[in-house]
Protein backbone atom coordinates (compact mmCIF):
# COMPACT_ATOMS: atom_id res chain seq x y z
CA UNK A 1 0.00 0.00 0.00
CA UNK A 2 1.58 3.59 -0.79
CA UNK A 3 0.65 6.70 0.29
CA UNK A 4 1.76 10.05 -0.67
CA UNK A 5 0.77 14.04 -0.45
CA UNK A 6 1.22 16.63 -3.41
CA UNK A 7 0.94 20.59 -2.34
CA UNK A 8 -1.17 22.36 -5.17
CA UNK A 9 -1.82 25.93 -5.94
CA UNK A 10 -5.20 27.31 -5.15
CA UNK A 11 -8.65 26.52 -6.00
CA UNK A 12 -8.38 25.61 -9.36
CA UNK A 13 -6.59 22.61 -8.52
CA UNK A 14 -8.46 22.02 -5.40
CA UNK A 15 -11.80 22.08 -6.89
CA UNK A 16 -11.14 20.69 -10.26
CA UNK A 17 -11.98 23.78 -11.98
CA UNK A 18 -9.52 23.81 -14.59
CA UNK A 19 -11.81 23.36 -17.51
CA UNK A 20 -10.52 25.17 -21.26
CA UNK A 21 -12.67 26.98 -23.37
CA UNK A 22 -13.37 24.05 -25.71
CA UNK A 23 -15.12 21.76 -24.48
CA UNK A 24 -15.71 18.36 -25.75
CA UNK A 25 -19.08 16.52 -26.31
CA UNK A 26 -18.99 14.50 -23.14
CA UNK A 27 -17.60 17.14 -21.75
CA UNK A 28 -21.39 19.43 -21.14
CA UNK A 29 -24.26 18.71 -18.97
CA UNK A 30 -27.43 19.67 -19.98
CA UNK A 31 -29.67 21.10 -16.96
CA UNK A 32 -33.66 20.61 -16.69
CA UNK A 33 -33.84 23.74 -18.60
CA UNK A 34 -32.08 22.26 -21.58
CA UNK A 35 -29.25 24.64 -20.69
CA UNK A 36 -25.78 22.97 -21.62
CA UNK A 37 -22.89 23.71 -18.59
CA UNK A 38 -19.08 22.62 -18.79
CA UNK A 39 -18.61 19.67 -16.85
CA UNK A 40 -17.07 20.70 -13.27
CA UNK A 41 -16.33 17.12 -11.40
CA UNK A 42 -16.97 14.06 -11.77
CA UNK A 43 -18.91 12.40 -14.95
CA UNK A 44 -22.59 11.41 -14.13
CA UNK A 45 -23.15 14.90 -11.93
CA UNK A 46 -25.99 16.86 -12.50
CA UNK A 47 -26.73 20.30 -12.61
CA UNK A 48 -29.43 23.33 -11.96
CA UNK A 49 -29.27 27.13 -12.70
CA UNK A 50 -31.24 29.65 -11.83
CA UNK A 51 -29.32 32.46 -14.31
CA UNK A 52 -30.82 32.79 -18.13
CA UNK A 53 -29.91 30.42 -21.70
CA UNK A 54 -28.79 31.87 -24.92
CA UNK A 55 -28.63 29.09 -28.04
CA UNK A 56 -29.11 26.54 -25.50
CA UNK A 57 -25.99 27.47 -23.32
CA UNK A 58 -26.07 28.68 -19.87
CA UNK A 59 -25.73 32.42 -19.97
CA UNK A 60 -25.92 35.86 -17.37
CA UNK A 61 -25.82 35.55 -13.69
CA UNK A 62 -26.99 32.91 -11.50
CA UNK A 63 -26.16 30.15 -8.69
CA UNK A 64 -24.98 27.02 -10.20
CA UNK A 65 -25.73 23.75 -8.31
CA UNK A 66 -23.85 20.43 -8.99
CA UNK A 67 -25.40 16.90 -7.73
CA UNK A 68 -23.40 13.86 -7.98
CA UNK A 69 -23.77 10.89 -9.32
CA UNK A 70 -24.82 9.48 -6.11
CA UNK A 71 -27.84 12.04 -5.70
CA UNK A 72 -25.72 13.91 -2.97
CA UNK A 73 -25.50 18.07 -3.29
CA UNK A 74 -21.80 18.99 -4.26
CA UNK A 75 -20.37 22.23 -5.32
CA UNK A 76 -22.35 25.40 -5.81
CA UNK A 77 -21.02 28.08 -8.02
CA UNK A 78 -22.67 31.69 -7.31
CA UNK A 79 -21.39 34.08 -10.95
CA UNK A 80 -21.71 34.44 -14.67
CA UNK A 81 -21.58 32.29 -17.23
CA UNK A 82 -20.50 32.84 -20.73
CA UNK A 83 -21.52 30.02 -23.10
CA UNK A 84 -22.16 27.33 -20.22
CA UNK A 85 -18.54 28.57 -18.77
CA UNK A 86 -17.23 30.20 -15.12
CA UNK A 87 -16.23 33.68 -16.39
CA UNK A 88 -15.26 37.04 -14.36
CA UNK A 89 -15.75 36.99 -10.54
CA UNK A 90 -17.33 34.44 -8.78
CA UNK A 91 -17.69 32.19 -5.59
CA UNK A 92 -17.90 28.77 -4.58
CA UNK A 93 -20.08 27.96 -2.20
CA UNK A 94 -18.50 25.11 0.79
CA UNK A 95 -20.24 22.12 2.86
CA UNK A 96 -19.33 24.33 6.15
CA UNK A 97 -21.17 27.45 4.71
CA UNK A 98 -18.02 29.45 3.55
CA UNK A 99 -17.18 31.07 0.09
CA UNK A 100 -13.99 30.90 -2.01
CA UNK A 101 -13.84 33.73 -4.37
CA UNK A 102 -11.81 33.83 -7.17
CA UNK A 103 -11.33 35.57 -10.53
CA UNK A 104 -12.34 33.06 -13.50
CA UNK A 105 -11.30 33.28 -17.23
CA UNK A 106 -12.48 30.25 -19.81
CA UNK A 107 -13.54 28.41 -16.59
CA UNK A 108 -10.02 28.23 -14.93
CA UNK A 109 -9.37 30.29 -11.74
CA UNK A 110 -6.89 32.80 -11.89
CA UNK A 111 -4.89 35.06 -9.44
CA UNK A 112 -5.91 34.83 -5.90
CA UNK A 113 -8.21 33.37 -4.42
CA UNK A 114 -9.92 34.34 -0.86
CA UNK A 115 -11.88 31.92 1.65
CA UNK A 116 -14.66 34.06 3.52
CA UNK A 117 -15.83 31.94 6.56
CA UNK A 118 -19.79 32.13 7.48
CA UNK A 119 -18.67 35.31 10.11
CA UNK A 120 -17.18 37.22 7.84
CA UNK A 121 -13.63 36.45 8.22
CA UNK A 122 -11.59 36.29 4.67
CA UNK A 123 -8.20 34.98 4.03
CA UNK A 124 -6.02 33.95 0.98
CA UNK A 125 -5.93 30.79 0.12
CA UNK A 126 -1.96 29.44 -0.21
CA UNK A 127 -0.76 26.04 -1.41
CA UNK A 128 1.18 23.68 1.27
CA UNK A 129 4.09 24.20 -1.23
CA UNK A 130 5.14 26.56 -3.85
CA UNK A 131 7.70 26.27 -6.45
CA UNK A 132 10.17 29.25 -6.47
CA UNK A 133 11.51 30.67 -9.92
CA UNK A 134 14.14 27.31 -9.70
CA UNK A 135 11.50 25.12 -9.61
CA UNK A 136 12.72 24.23 -5.35
CA UNK A 137 9.43 24.02 -3.23
CA UNK A 138 9.30 26.49 -0.43
CA UNK A 139 7.29 24.62 2.26
CA UNK A 140 4.67 26.74 3.69
CA UNK A 141 5.08 24.65 7.10
CA UNK A 142 7.84 23.51 8.25
CA UNK A 143 5.92 19.34 8.93
CA UNK A 144 2.88 18.21 7.02
CA UNK A 145 1.85 15.02 8.91
CA UNK A 146 0.98 12.12 7.37
CA UNK A 147 -2.23 10.18 7.98
CA UNK A 148 -1.94 6.75 8.76
CA UNK A 149 -2.96 4.03 6.42
CA UNK A 150 -5.81 2.26 7.48
CA UNK A 151 -5.96 -1.71 6.85
CA UNK A 152 -8.51 -2.36 4.33
CA UNK A 153 -9.85 -5.12 2.40
CA UNK A 154 -9.87 -3.30 -0.97
CA UNK A 155 -8.03 -2.78 -3.85
CA UNK A 156 -7.94 0.67 -5.43
CA UNK A 157 -6.68 4.03 -5.75
CA UNK A 158 -7.84 7.05 -3.84
CA UNK A 159 -7.42 10.65 -3.78
CA UNK A 160 -8.45 13.67 -2.13
CA UNK A 161 -7.90 17.37 -1.75
CA UNK A 162 -8.29 18.91 1.73
CA UNK A 163 -8.38 22.95 2.63
CA UNK A 164 -7.63 23.64 6.18
CA UNK A 165 -8.00 26.93 8.14
CA UNK A 166 -4.99 27.18 10.53
CA UNK A 167 -4.73 29.64 13.80
CA UNK A 168 -2.29 30.02 15.93
CA UNK A 169 -0.80 27.09 14.40
CA UNK A 170 -3.05 24.56 14.34
CA UNK A 171 -5.86 23.23 11.68
CA UNK A 172 -9.34 24.44 13.16
CA UNK A 173 -11.21 23.45 10.09
CA UNK A 174 -11.31 21.04 7.27
CA UNK A 175 -13.04 20.30 4.44
CA UNK A 176 -12.04 16.70 2.31
CA UNK A 177 -13.45 16.28 -0.67
CA UNK A 178 -12.72 13.15 -2.95
CA UNK A 179 -11.26 13.22 -6.51
CA UNK A 180 -12.31 9.53 -7.34
CA UNK A 181 -15.48 7.97 -8.10
CA UNK A 182 -16.87 4.66 -7.51
CA UNK A 183 -15.35 4.27 -4.28
CA UNK A 184 -17.25 2.01 -1.17
CA UNK A 185 -18.25 3.97 1.09
CA UNK A 186 -17.06 2.43 3.93
CA UNK A 187 -13.61 2.94 2.15
CA UNK A 188 -14.11 6.58 1.39
CA UNK A 189 -15.26 7.13 5.16
CA UNK A 190 -12.80 5.73 6.68
CA UNK A 191 -9.88 7.64 4.00
CA UNK A 192 -11.31 10.72 4.79
CA UNK A 193 -10.70 10.20 8.77
CA UNK A 194 -7.49 9.38 8.12
CA UNK A 195 -6.76 12.55 6.60
CA UNK A 196 -8.60 14.51 8.91
CA UNK A 197 -6.70 13.65 11.85
CA UNK A 198 -3.28 13.31 10.21
CA UNK A 199 -4.43 16.84 9.53
CA UNK A 200 -5.39 18.12 13.32
CA UNK A 201 -3.32 16.14 15.25
CA UNK A 202 0.31 16.28 13.09
CA UNK A 203 0.12 19.39 11.55
CA UNK A 204 2.36 22.28 12.88
CA UNK A 205 2.82 25.52 11.47
CA UNK A 206 3.15 29.22 12.59
CA UNK A 207 0.53 31.43 12.50
CA UNK A 208 -2.67 31.96 10.82
CA UNK A 209 -3.18 30.83 7.02
CA UNK A 210 -5.37 29.10 4.60
CA UNK A 211 -3.57 25.77 2.93
CA UNK A 212 -4.65 23.16 0.50
CA UNK A 213 -2.81 19.39 0.09
CA UNK A 214 -3.44 16.55 -1.85
CA UNK A 215 -3.54 13.00 0.00
CA UNK A 216 -3.16 9.81 -2.74
CA UNK A 217 -3.89 6.01 -1.34
CA UNK A 218 -2.75 3.26 -3.51
CA UNK A 219 -4.10 0.00 -2.57
CA UNK A 220 -2.37 -3.03 -4.67
CA UNK A 221 -2.42 -1.32 -7.66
Amino acid sequence: MQFRTQGRGALAALLMLCIGGAQAQDSWVTDDKGCKHALVGQPGATVTWTGGCVNNLAEGEGTQQWVSARGAPALAFVGTLVGGVRQGKGALLLANGSLLESEFVDGKSRGSTQLVSASGERREVKPASRPDITGKAEEVCTRMGKPDVPALDWKGRAAYRALAVVKGGRVVSIEVRALEKEIPREVQRTLVTAVQLALRERYECPGDHVFEQRFDFNYGV
